[in-house]
């Protein structure tokens, strides 16, 4: 279970990350409409830890050259004060980021961010069931960029302006990232199930439901109600 060094270790210390994910072979172009589905299960009991533990289920990193950057969108569960909560993560206003040496060996990218959290509501409004995640992009530097995603057909959010910062390509990856795993001597198991991902130039080659609805939403901008919070 050690998986690979750069996961393995981070900052001197052993266990900080465990990784099993699924990386798409194909990479979103820039400059054109993406969009991207995947339907998700959790457990009913599914609950992390507090005092920071992390999972990422889903997210599109920035590659340029061969190296991948970001995450510049995340889909996240994480257990806050308030409990075990679904989150989106994105960084479109900041993210500098460059290549440099890992300090348990290999190489990473380290990056200079302004990260937003975009909570969604607690986990158990989406455990014991599938749920439909949908993101459309438009992977730009200047003002044409676009960001848009649905659960369920419901807008979450709605983003006008540069969404990468340095990438010739984006990668999109989906599975169970643990993060900060260490500070736990037994940590809780972590189980989710997938189905039916994809990615493609319309909507409806993803065969969403949604759709209809989907496509009345894609120019509404903001948060839709939702609590957003900024970490620099």
């Amino acid at each position: 279970m050690k998986g690979h060094k750069d996961d393995r270790y981070r900052s001197g210390q052993e266990g900080h990350v465990q990784r099993s994910e699924y990386a798409s072979s194909k990479k979103q172009v820039l400059n054109k409409e993406v969009w991207t589905r995947l339907m998700f299960w959790l457990p009913e009991n599914t609950d992390l830890e507090p005092n920071g533990q992390t999972v990422s289920m889903f997210d599109i990193k920035e590659r340029l050259k061969g190296q991948t950057y970001g995450p510049m969108v995340a889909l996240q569960v994480r257990n806050r004060w308030n409990g075990t909560i679904l989150k989106i993560k994105h960084s479109f206003e900041k993210n500098d980021c460059i290549k440099g040496d890992n300090s348990g060996g290999g190489d990473n990218s380290f990056c200079d961010k302004i990260e937003t959290d975009v909570i969604i509501g607690p986990i158990s409004k989406f455990v014991g069931r599938w749920v439909e995640f949908v993101s459309h992009a438009i992977w730009s530097g200047d003002k044409t960029g676009r960001y848009n995603s649905w659960l369920d057909g419901e807008k979450i959010i709605g983003y006008h302006g540069p969404t990468i910062a340095m990438a010739d390509k984006m990668a999109f990856k989906f599975g169970v990232y643990r993060i900060n795993l260490n500070r736990y001597k037994n940590a809780n198991d972590f189980e989710v199930f997938y189905s039916k991902v994809g990615t493609a130039n319309k909507c409806e080659k993803l065969k969403s439901i949604h759709c209809s609805k989907i496509k009345k939403s894609l120019e509404v901008v903001g948060y839709q109600n939702l609590q957003v919070e900024r970490h620099v």
